[in-house]
């Protein structure tokens, strides 16, 4: 960030009255600017729970089906998602299939990477449901290295999935110890994905807590009572 946008970031910060941040990180990058914990507020995302929502039967089949959710660039390190699929391909005690939602430049490395590795991943591109993915989901996989407050993990656990993420960002705003796993390192996200791959009692135990999370606390019946906190 350079001089000037610095001086505005603080000036815009500095006139209003009171301040709404949409997550727990952006309430620390405005303290960090010097802004008073009073004045600002949380208002956090939302996503819509009924269109995200768990799979009716609570069934997703014999196979359990990992789940990359977002854009083919460098800060998502999407690599890192097929080296854990590829490794627990070959090593689970049950089938394991992947699935890699999205679009962008990495997109054919990754296809060519899959393919070196022998191992077959469902690349869908962008669509336009993506709720029917997590549906047919049982863990959800962000491996980036950068991350703001992710929507991906709230949509996922609206469809009442466990998530294993790297601790980045807003990530450990949203995922606890009751939701999922937060990983520092590429060792660690395999071990704790490969946990959950055998443990089919953990993943629903997890599932049901983040579905139960994002209603309370990211939803939109949950926003409405805190614009009227903040109005008020």
């Amino acid at each position: 960030m350079d001089a000037n946008s610095k001086i505005l970031n603080s000036l815009c910060l500095r006139l209003p009255d009171r301040l709404a941040a949409n997550s727990a990180n952006g309430v620390r990058y405005a303290q960090a600017f010097g802004i008073k914990a009073e004045r600002i507020f949380l208002l956090p995302n939302v996503v819509d729970t009924e269109l995200f929502r768990p799979a009716a039967d609570d069934s997703r089949g014999d196979s359990v089906r990992l789940l990359f959710s977002g854009r083919f660039v460098e800060a998502k390190r999407p690599e890192w998602f097929i080296y854990v699929f590829a490794d627990l391909a070959k090593t689970a005690s049950v089938p394991v299939r992947a699935t890699m939602l999205g679009d962008g430049p990495l997109r054919a490395s990754m296809e060519a990477m899959a393919g070196r590795l022998g191992v077959e991943v469902q690349f869908t591109g962008s669509v336009a449901d993506p709720e029917r993915y997590y549906r047919q989901a049982d863990i959800l996989v962000l491996t980036s290295w950068h991350e703001g407050t992710p929507n991906v993990i709230m949509e996922a656990m609206a469809s009442g999935l466990p998530v294993v993420a790297t601790r980045v960002g807003g990530v450990e705003d949203l995922v606890s110890d009751r939701t999922g796993y937060l990983c520092d390192t590429y060792e660690e996200m395999a071990d704790r994905v490969r946990e959950l791959v055998h443990n089919p009692a953990k993943r629903m135990e997890l599932g049901r807590e983040a579905r139960s999370w994002i209603e309370r606390k990211h939803s939109f019946e949950s926003l409405r009572s805190h614009l009227q906190s903040l109005y008020s």
